[in-house]
């Protein structure tokens, strides 16, 4: 990434990729954006962008976060109903939320596979 900027969206999706434990597709998007192994991104992510201690690290992904910040100084929802991230479940808590991987080795896109269950409850 030659812009800093460039380097933490990429930041940005690998702790949002870590925190769905979306592992095949971490297996590419890592070696393909030339990331070094990070300890304690997120919070390397928060400091960044000036979140720390305003978001929950245990409910979503900094990305969301960011999502849910903008919408809430923009005053709009793409829901009918106010999000509410505590709604979603921690990935501990989630039943039945482990995917199923094919011949291929990755994962079927089934609704019990972690990331489309947690897109069905966003747009809810």
């Amino acid at each position: 990434m030659e812009l800093p900027e460039g380097l933490l969206c990429a930041e940005l999706v690998k702790e949002f990729l870590e925190f769905y434990r979306m592992t095949y597709t971490l297996e590419i998007f890592v070696p393909e954006c030339n990331l070094p192994p990070e300890d304690k991104l997120r919070e390397k992510i928060e400091s960044k962008l000036g979140l720390k201690g305003k978001v929950d690290s245990q409910k979503m992904p900094v990305l969301m976060s960011v999502v849910q910040i903008i919408m809430q100084q923009n005053n709009q929802n793409f829901q009918s109903e106010p999000s509410q991230p505590s709604a979603i479940a921690p990935i501990e808590e989630q039943p039945g939320s482990k995917s199923q991987p094919t011949k291929g080795g990755a994962p079927k896109f089934a609704p019990d596979n972690l990331f489309m269950q947690r897109y069905l409850q966003i747009i809810k």
